[in-house]
């Protein structure tokens, strides 16, 4: 994942500790109040608010296989 911010890109490096799910990211969306949602070929979403990540998987009662895409 990469950011730009209208002059240049700058890499995300997650905090130490917390991973993204996977590279194969397939969406991401920005909401209104703040955060990404960050979906994936497969697995859970994770979400990305104040420089850290919660992921979601089955113990938060989503499908382990589903793609995610937030429209």
């Amino acid at each position: 994942m990469v950011r730009f911010d209208g002059e240049s890109f700058e890499p995300y490096h997650p905090p130490s500790g917390e991973d993204l799910l996977s590279s194969d990211i397939s969406v991401v969306t920005a909401m209104p109040e703040g955060g990404l949602w960050i979906g994936y070929q497969s697995g859970g979403p994770s979400f990305l608010e104040n420089g850290h990540i919660r992921n979601f998987s089955e113990a938060e009662g989503l499908p382990s296989t589903h793609n995610f895409e937030m429209a």
